[in-house]
């Protein structure tokens, strides 16, 4: 039973990571969205109860992930989940340190809509 918990919790936390550095085949077989082009821009959208998520690749791997929340109300759970999971470096600046790696996680506000977006280092 035990190992039962650690593997959902895995499980959870691996689905709520950036994916920077992880292809589009690695993305794509994990997430149920779409895939397109923008311009000549490779991208996959996914959705959850809280956020569009959307991972940008250049020629091999996935080197921007934009996180959008979908209300005040999950701006506000990022934005109180970054400040106790990151390092702070401004009002509006993350960073996150991984075991082989760091990215910066930038709160953006265009298009009357708020971005996380996120960077590898």
């Amino acid at each position: 039973m035990k190992y039962i918990i650690i593997l959902i919790l895995s499980l959870s936390s691996l689905y709520g990571q950036a994916r920077l550095g992880y292809t589009f085949s690695e993305i794509n077989s994990e997430i149920a969205g779409s895939s397109g082009y923008a311009e000549t821009i490779l991208y996959i959208k996914a959705s959850t109860s809280r956020a569009d998520v959307v991972y940008v690749f250049d020629d091999y791997e996935c080197i921007i992930t934009m996180i959008i929340p979908l209300t005040e109300g999950a701006l506000h759970y990022y934005i109180e989940k970054y400040n106790n999971e990151y390092v702070i470096l401004s009002k509006n600046k993350w960073r996150m340190y991984s075991n082989n790696s760091t990215a910066t996680i930038e709160l953006r506000y265009s298009n009357d809509k708020y971005k996380f977006i996120w960077l590898k280092d």
